[in-house]
């Protein structure tokens, strides 16, 4: 599933997204219930989905997506920060650094596209490692048969029961170092 955007690039603040497709969310929703369809917790992860979308924004759904989906797991998510209320005016790496050096953080993990455009050094320079996502799938039950990783973080809520979630995460989903 992926969610068309309006004017959408690089020099695009995600605040100002719209989407492209007004519709976009009861299509998404119509196919999450057929593929939850014999899930025996669908109605969980369809309330989830339904609540992220509920907020007034598109910067709101996302947000809200993503807390949502971790307490859902049965995690507790620290309060979001908004970069645009930071008062960070960089660009790119820099301004990665920067957000990471503004909440006190000595660790910044990023999935392996970063390294196409981030500055180790810079990091490196400020006493912050970079550490890159190893994505490890620890296997779950689910009702189309057998287990297909990287689907949705739903598909998990939908198909294990709450105080099992947790379990089938991955503590050590991550390395340090460059990618090259």
């Amino acid at each position: 599933m992926s969610v068309p955007m309006l004017g959408q690039g690089r020099s695009k603040i995600i605040s100002a997204l719209e989407l492209a497709d007004p519709l976009t969310d009861l299509r998404h929703r119509s196919l999450l219930k057929n593929a939850f369809a014999s899930s025996v917790f669908k109605h969980e992860a369809v309330r989830v989905f339904d609540d992220a979308w509920s907020r007034a924004t598109f910067l709101e759904v996302l947000i809200a997506s993503s807390t949502l989906l971790v307490e859902a797991v049965g995690m507790k998510m620290v309060p979001a920060l908004r970069s645009s209320e930071m008062g960070v005016r960089l660009k790119g790496s820099a301004r990665i650094l920067e957000l990471v050096k503004r909440v006190g953080g000595t660790t910044y993990i990023t999935g392996h596209g970063a390294r196409q455009y981030l500055h180790h050094q810079d990091f490196e320079d400020a006493g912050i490692q970079v550490e890159y996502m190893r994505y490890v799938t620890l296997p779950w039950s689910q009702s189309s048969g057998e287990f297909t990783p990287y689907v949705t973080g739903l598909d998990l809520v939908a198909n294990v029961a709450p105080e099992e979630r947790k379990e089938h995460l991955a503590s050590a989903a991550r390395f340090s170092g460059d990618l090259s």
